[in-house]
């Protein structure tokens, strides 16, 4: 989708909205597989993220290789995705950067058809913890999970102190 001419672009974005097509981005290990026997220009092997966004179109994000023969560095880390998404698409304005935040949370979650996702009574207490005061501050950080919940249950606890502080430092 990345090499497509605009026009072309354009209508399949446009047909895919129509029939509420929901799209995946595997930013990390298509970038690193696509095009790597083009000659120069290399395709991106990534879909036009912010072409979709603003059309309206659910975009999630994913990972499916972890450390093995096809992409060696993956780590199923969703923030790191989320900043491999950023950068690809150059998705860079305060309300790009928190669709990129929600791609593999709120739509993630909608692609799956997941019922009662989030954080409000009666949902499962399923959630990662960071320390971070916004999506642009969590997706250029990166900061270690603070805890990761499942089902009410800790399963990861940071042995670091939290700031969950308003104040800046002076």
């Amino acid at each position: 989708m990345g090499s497509w001419d605009d026009k072309l672009a354009e209508r399949v974005i446009e047909k895919v909205k129509k029939a509420d097509i929901n799209i995946i981005g595997n930013i990390p290990i298509n970038l690193y597989l696509e095009g790597r026997h083009d000659s120069h220009p290399f395709r991106r092997g990534i879909p036009r993220l912010r072409d979709l966004v603003e059309a309206g179109v659910n975009v999630a994000l994913g990972q499916d290789d972890v450390t093995n023969m096809f992409y060696p560095f993956g780590k199923l880390d969703m923030l790191e995705v989320a900043n491999f998404a950023a950068h690809a698409a150059q998705l860079s304005t305060p309300s790009q950067i928190e669709a990129t935040f929600d791609m593999p949370r709120y739509n993630a979650a909608r692609t799956l058809r997941l019922e009662n996702y989030g954080i409000k009574e009666g949902a499962p207490a399923n959630l990662v913890l960071i320390d971070a005061h916004s999506a642009v501050e969590a997706i250029r950080r990166q900061p270690e999970r603070s805890y990761v919940i499942r089902q009410g249950e800790i399963l990861l606890e940071s042995k670091r102190a939290l700031n969950y502080s308003s104040k800046v430092p002076s």
